[in-house]
């Protein structure tokens, strides 16, 4: 039977109205006894219970009776389908979005940059951090020079493995690699062929998830630059001269502390070794794998360039035997010339070797050797008035220098041997007649002084000499 409030069926025997609870029994059986029996569809008057105040209709076709229903609004239709078009399309687009963030695709995006070989496009994959060695442009060398001959035909993903930091899954230089500690990271298998070869080629992407979320929220990965990757360069390099690497300046906070001690120490000929010319070593974090070029130049040296080789563990690279430049041998030749006018004339004004003391280096052991030989020249040429015995003037003339050696040992150095005439008037006692006066004569003579020269602070002193004694007439 049907509830005459609300329309709902029910059992024959309900006594209230599984739908809206209304007291069925006696309504109904009223309800039934004043409608004639029918046997086609009809239309019954409306029954009215004591609960409702307003009549009910319902439409019967033979023994069942449906209430009427509020059509919907054709807007209410618009609007339900418009939210669920926009929950299938934000699905759509989460999906999608996850598609395109995932590692997966990270790796097949920066391999198609690789096979297209777009390394500006490729680049910012990397998970690295600039500097001065690390950039675009010296990537973009790197892969040319490794891989800028090949032509892959087509690459696939193969498959992936999920490694955490401390598990023993994947390589082990691939787990050494710093880049990789203590984070979550994929390794991505690619597989490729190259031009002109029918065996393909696999090479693993390793993935390294990066602390920042992107716009969506989703993690965000970069791949490791493993191989490509040498963390640590150290180069030598004389005294005195700037290094670039690839045509970049090494900046001096590169320079490595305390590279030599030094040693003041005169050797057995009593040239010393000065730690001003001990060569500066720098180190440098961080640079791309491959050949490089080093170069070196100085105001004083012939540039040097030479071609380094970093293996992706380490690089090492020492530069010597720099050539002096020909102006600097000249000038340095020059200057020898004036230093040997100097000597002689301060000896023979008398005066002490701290006159002429600045044209050499300031080593105490240096300066001791050199006041020794110079003191023993002003004892030749005679100090006062040298009115009975010594030199009364000297002239030097005629230079001919020659540079026997120069470059770069412990630090740079020239040198060279002079060739001079010179010309001197002097005294000596009447070996045959004491009472008589002295007699005086006048000469000329060849003198030959060798000479060492080192660079220090940008100045060329004189850190080793020899023949500063003159031959003389005696009579």
């Amino acid at each position: 039977m049907f509830c005459p409030q609300c329309g709902t069926k029910n059992d024959d025997d309900a006594v209230f109205c599984s739908n809206c609870g209304a007291d069925v029994s006696q309504a109904f059986s009223e309800a039934q006894a004043s409608q004639p029996q029918q046997s086609d569809a009809g239309f019954s008057p409306p029954v009215q219970d004591s609960h409702t105040a307003a009549p009910t209709y319902v439409y019967q076709s033979g023994t069942a009776a449906v209430k009427p229903g509020t059509p919907m609004k054709t807007s209410t239709k618009i609007t339900m389908a418009i939210i669920v078009v926009l929950i299938v399309a934000c699905a759509a687009l989460y999906n999608v979005a996850k598609q395109m963030n995932s590692p997966e695709k990270c790796a097949q995006t920066y391999f198609g940059a690789i096979q297209a070989k777009d390394w500006a496009k490729a680049y910012p994959f990397l998970d690295v951090t600039e500097s001065d060695f690390i950039n675009e442009a010296n990537f973009a060398k790197m892969m040319e020079k490794s891989v800028g001959a090949q032509k892959i035909v087509n690459y696939s993903i193969l498959d992936e493995k999920t490694l955490k930091s401390g598990t023993s899954n994947g390589t082990d230089d691939q787990m050494k690699d710093p880049l990789l500690a203590g984070g979550l990271t994929k390794v991505i298998t690619v597989q490729y062929t190259v031009q002109g070869e029918t065996e393909p080629q696999t090479v693993p992407v390793i993935l390294v998830k990066q602390p920042q979320k992107n716009f969506f929220l989703f993690d965000t990965w970069k791949v490791s630059p493993g191989g490509y990757i040498t963390p640590e360069a150290d180069i030598t390099v004389p005294y005195g001269t700037t290094a670039y690497l690839d045509g970049v300046k090494i900046p001096d906070s590169a320079k490595a502390e305390d590279v030599s001690s030094g040693d003041s120490s005169s050797d057995s000929s009593g040239s010393p070794n000065d730690q001003n010319n001990q060569p500066v070593s720098y180190q440098i974090k961080n640079i791309f794998a491959g050949t490089h070029v080093l170069k070196v130049t100085s105001p004083y040296t012939d540039d040097y360039t030479e071609n380094v080789t970093a293996d992706g563990d380490r690089l090492n690279a020492q530069v010597g035997g720099l050539q002096v430049k020909k102006s600097i041998l000249d000038q340095v030749s020059q200057q020898a010339q004036q230093t040997i006018q100097d000597i002689y004339a301060s000896a023979v004004a008398g005066k002490g070797f701290d006159s002429i003391k600045n044209s050499f280096i300031s080593d105490s052991n240096v300066q001791s050797y050199l006041s020794e030989n110079y003191d023993r020249l002003l004892d030749q040429i005679a100090a006062g008035d040298h009115s009975d015995n010594g030199f009364k003037s000297i002239s030097v003339s005629d230079f001919n220098t020659q540079v026997l050696d120069s470059g770069e040992n412990s630090g740079l150095f020239i040198k060279l041997t002079t060739d001079f005439n010179y010309a001197y008037t002097a005294v000596s006692p009447n070996y045959m007649d004491s009472t008589m006066p002295p007699q005086q004569q006048s000469y000329t003579d060849k003198g030959e002084i060798s000479f060492t020269y080192t660079l220090i602070d940008g100045k060329w002193l004189i850190e080793d000499a020899t023949g500063l004694a003159l031959y003389r007439n005696y009579y």
